[in-house]
């Protein structure tokens, strides 16, 4: 028994270009976009970054894919890191077409790899990168797993020299009373 794909898991969430000069721009989705043509052809998508294990390309004669081979698993948290920076040149120097960014369900593994993305090539600190692929993918969810978020925090401190998450958590908490 296969699983069964709801019919909007076909449709990407626009990351856009995000203010990354000289970015196309970038859908995040899951297999089901990445298996139909008609909406990688609606949304001009010349290249595909296919972030699962174990799936071929659907379309190889058709667009420029990367394949990066990783399971949805905290335990290969390093593996995807070691990515990172390959797969935001790899974003950053495409020129044909859009970009989708996909794994299966379009949440953990593209969802990293687009948050990287946003850091790298955008200049976002995490919690600026994980809401804007909240609100590209509207009431789809964006959830790294655990190990990808710490990979992600691990980033955000070599980019921005801080962990955005935990910056903006203590600065809210109640237990801050510096606030009179």
């Amino acid at each position: 028994m296969g699983i069964m794909l709801k019919r909007t898991d076909s449709i990407p969430g626009d990351v856009g270009n995000a203010g990354c000069q000289g970015c196309v721009r970038v859908y995040i989705g899951s297999i089901g976009a990445a298996q139909n043509k008609r909406i990688l052809e609606k949304l001009g998508v010349g290249s595909v970054l296919c972030c699962a294990s174990g799936i071929t390309p659907y379309f190889p004669d058709e667009y420029e894919y990367k394949l990066v081979d990783v399971r949805d698993t905290p335990e290969h948290a390093a593996r995807l890191a070691s990515h990172f920076q390959e797969c935001a040149a790899w974003i950053r120097t495409r020129r044909t077409g859009n970009i989708l960014v996909h794994c299966f369900k379009g949440k953990s593994r593209s969802a990293a790899c687009c948050a990287a993305h946003l850091m790298i090539n955008a200049g976002m600190n995490l919690r600026a990168a994980l809401a804007h692929l909240r609100t590209a993918r509207g009431e789809r969810p964006i959830e790294p797993n655990l190990g990808f978020m710490l990979e992600l925090r691990k980033l955000d401190i070599r980019l921005h020299g801080e962990d955005s998450l935990l910056v903006s958590a203590v600065a809210t908490s109640p237990l801050d009373n510096s606030q009179g």
